[in-house]
């Protein structure tokens, strides 16, 4: 069963999959149409439950946005993840990718969760990147935080595109500290920020307990 044919790939009847396309920067406006141009990320709706993805792909010299609307929400999750692992791959070949699967439109069950904290692509280089190392810059006094401590303040993304790290801005003990994530994986990189933006004024500790099992 290709991805392009998948009976779960609709939304109010209609079929998902090729999205419709809406030019956001680059060259001209091409008004291209169907399985076309690149994969260049993509991230799930933070709105639960999730029943779409937002993809953007680059043709011709210019990038293009798209919302991809699944019906049934745990679907969606897993084609969040299989489209995370194609990023960088023609819409083409993603239109053949085989969802005959166990891992693909049949959810799995993991004998241990896939907790943030021990995530395979929370890394750089081959180091985990969590908990991050915690700045001090403002406040009572510098008790020099360290580990899953405090509560999250703020999520920033790097402007530096593709964008390889975040920053968490945290508030513990009457002070703020800022912390850099830094990835190798900027689609993952963009991803977990936006998860974290709706994780705000929730414990440090809480959040690294998240499970991202979907992910993989």
């Amino acid at each position: 069963m290709l991805l392009r044919n998948h009976p779960l790939l609709i939304y109010w009847n209609g079929r998902s999959w090729p999205p419709d396309w809406l030019w956001c920067g680059g060259f001209d406006n091409s008004h291209p149409r169907g399985e076309v141009g690149i994969l260049k990320t993509v991230f799930v709706s933070v709105v639960k439950p999730s029943t779409s993805c937002f993809l953007v792909m680059e043709h011709a010299g210019a990038e293009y946005l798209s919302e991809f609307f699944v019906s049934d929400a745990a679907f969606c999750l897993e084609m969040y993840a299989v489209l995370l692992r194609h990023c960088g791959k023609t819409l083409q070949e993603i239109g053949d990718v085989d969802l005959s699967g166990p891992k693909a439109g049949h959810r799995t069950q993991r004998s241990t969760p896939m907790l943030l904290r021990d995530h395979p692509l929370m890394s750089h280089r081959g180091v985990p990147n969590w908990p991050p190392v915690w700045t001090w810059t403002d406040g009572l006094e510098n008790t020099h935080a360290k580990g899953e401590v405090g509560i999250l303040k703020a999520v920033t993304l790097s402007n530096i595109g593709p964008s390889y790290r975040c920053y968490l801005h945290i508030y513990y003990e009457g002070s703020v500290y800022i912390g850099c994530l830094l990835f190798d994986d900027h689609a993952f990189c963009g991803q977990l920020a936006k998860l974290l933006e709706g994780y705000c004024n929730r414990l440090i500790a809480d959040i690294g307990g998240l499970e991202l099992s979907y992910t993989l």
